[in-house]
């Protein structure tokens, strides 16, 4: 689809936040299908008027076009505006034309950052084609509680052959400039309206993939060279090669016409990509080998599910980022394309996030086995020792994208950068840590493993007939909330599971028990995350064991349930859910 947009601002100077952010311009296009003029600009300074001049506007290229000379670069057109200062008034116009897009598409919020006293979305079509559009006074998920301005009103009128919609708001407040917010649309008002959605989309970039994956003689050699490795390491063996030879690279596939995408005799010779032409690459040697691949396209990111919804409701070519190619096995099923080499085959980025198949349309959650999710499990052994003294043992289980970075990162390791690495990981311990062991590491097998044992002489703090410490690891630290107070919602992003076993040996002479950690659990208001604390039974007196796990989804909270999270840490932080204390006997 082709249209144009046309965007006037009017913008007056009040801080100096607002200096430093509106001194320049910047209009991100690419000319393989838009094409970006800047009308009219002017600052006006009481009386004094400057206008706009051609020694003050430049273009630049994107950062990713050096790395990727074979897609059409895209452009910056930076403007240099003259004269700004405290109470000027910014006043500039710019015009995007965009040719052969797969459809239409806007979402609009009319509330930001910036005081805003009018804003108007128009919106001319022929008649011809039926507009789908919704308006969201409080955001797609209805936030009611928090501050916003009049109610956007809505008309269509027309004129000849043309349909004119018109949404429009009178004076809204700032909004909090606070971090984890989630996605505007989801609390700002908001216009969405679009022509197409996910069907012709899908059938577009079906048809430009499978062209694209077509055979040719690079990649058959390539094949070749797979089919002389035993059956049982086939997949392994695609995974290696191509990650190996062709790096990432270029801009989001969505960010380019279809017929810029590449042949995968193109992506091998050369040795990088985007992500649909590595997609592309892999289909092309799967379905060659036999298997029977398809095309997944996934969000970046897992989301609170009521985001999915507003995007399957309101398409947006920019919410699925990577395409991702999927192999059905006896085994399970097999992920390419997200993972590099240094990761266990069947593992993924995307657990948890929205996705698509192309071939039938069908919209899903990326849902991995338990064993390939990422997890990082911590075994941690306390030896009590009279006198104060422990001997620590951290044993470290590494899963999904955990076992890809640690295995990356030890597997690149030189010996000194290796030895000054387990010097600091003991020195995280305490100051006072040495050493007792080598620094073991095993990525040859799955789950990884890292393991260390150290010595650590004033472990514990002795005083009259007391013995009291802390756990050397603790879930403090998991939320890192900003703030003590919330005037918008806060967005619960996803984070890795999670899971810290601890055992204690309690010394000889101290074996009586005064205070130890009590039983903890809560759950997040959506009942989607988790926090457990949990005293274990042993067969022994003079042996302890907890077990904490926490598991965290994405979830949105409103500033009013702000509070439930900033308990949670707080009651995480104490230290009376990581101190012993025990009593000579």
């Amino acid at each position: 689809q082709n249209w144009t947009l046309v965007r006037k601002v009017k913008k007056k100077i009040l801080t100096y936040n607002g200096l430093k952010n509106n001194s320049e311009l910047k209009f991100d296009y690419n000319p393989a299908w838009e094409e970006v003029r800047l009308d009219s600009a002017s600052v006006r300074n009481d009386a004094q008027l400057q206008k706009i001049s051609a020694e003050e506007q430049n273009l630049m290229d994107a950062a990713w076009v050096a790395a990727a000379p074979r897609y059409p670069g895209a452009k910056t057109l930076v403007v240099s505006l003259p004269g700004v200062k405290l109470g000027s008034v910014i006043e500039y116009q710019y015009s995007k034309t965009v040719r052969a897009y797969p459809f239409f598409s806007v979402q609009l919020p009319f509330q930001g950052f910036d005081p805003v006293e009018t804003r108007e979305l128009r919106i001319s079509l022929p008649q011809k084609f039926k507009l789908q559009w919704s308006v969201y006074q409080d955001g797609f998920l209805r936030l009611r509680d928090r501050l916003r301005g009049q109610n956007i009103i809505h008309q269509s009128r027309s004129l000849g052959s043309r349909e004119i919609h018109t949404w429009s708001c009178g004076p809204q407040p700032a909004v909090a400039r606070e971090r984890d917010l989630p996605l505007r649309q989801a609390f700002l008002p908001t216009v969405a309206a679009n022509l197409g959605g996910w069907d012709e989309y899908r059938e577009q970039l079906l048809k430009a993939l499978s062209f694209a994956a077509q055979g040719s003689k690079e990649t058959l050699l390539l094949v070749q060279s797979i089919r002389r490795q035993p059956e049982e390491r086939r997949l392994l063996a695609v995974r290696n090669h191509i990650e190996r030879a062709v790096r990432r690279a270029g801009p989001v596939f969505s960010a380019l016409p279809w017929y810029c995408m590449s042949p995968a005799s193109t992506t091998w010779t050369d040795g990088y990509g985007h992500s649909a032409d590595r997609a592309a690459l892999y289909y092309s040697v799967l379905q060659e080998l036999g298997y029977n691949p398809e095309f997944v396209l996934t969000a970046s990111s897992p989301q609170d599910p009521r985001m999915e919804k507003f995007f399957l409701r309101h398409p947006a070519p920019e919410h699925f980022s990577a395409v991702l190619v999927r192999v059905e096995t006896a085994a399970g099923e097999v992920w390419f394309n997200d993972l590099d080499q240094y990761s266990r085959l069947g593992s993924s980025s995307c657990h948890g996030c929205h996705a698509m198949r192309l071939r039938t349309g069908k919209f899903f959650r990326v849902e991995l086995a338990s064993e390939a999710r990422t997890r990082t499990r911590r075994v941690v052994t306390l030896n009590m020792m009279p006198g104060g003294a422990a001997e620590i043992t951290l044993n470290s289980l590494f899963s999904g994208e955990d076992f890809a970075a640690r295995n990356k990162f030890y597997s690149q390791l030189p010996p000194e950068e290796r030895r000054r690495h387990y010097q600091s990981l003991i020195a995280a311990l305490s100051q006072s840590a040495q050493a007792s062991s080598e620094l073991s590491t095993d990525f040859d097998s799955y789950p990884g493993v890292e393991r260390y044992t150290a010595m650590v002489q004033d472990f514990a703090t002795l005083e009259d007939d007391f013995c009291y410490f802390e756990f050397p690891f603790s879930l403090q630290g998991l939320l890192r909330l900003w703030g003590s107070e919330r005037k918008e919602p806060y967005f619960l992003s996803d984070s890795r599971p999670q899971e810290l076993e601890i055992s204690i040996r309690l010394p000889s002479d101290y074996r009586e028990m005064v205070f130890c950690p009590e039983d903890f659990h809560w759950q997040s208001p959506g009942k989607d995350s988790w926090v457990r604390i949990r005293r274990q039974k042993t067969d022994s007196t003079g042996v302890l064991r907890f077990r904490l796990e926490a598991e965290i989804s994405p979830e949105v909270f409103t500033a009013q349930d702000y509070p439930v999270l900033q308990d949670l840490e707080k009651q995480l932080s104490h230290p009376a859910n990581r101190t012993i204390l025990l009593r000579k006997r």
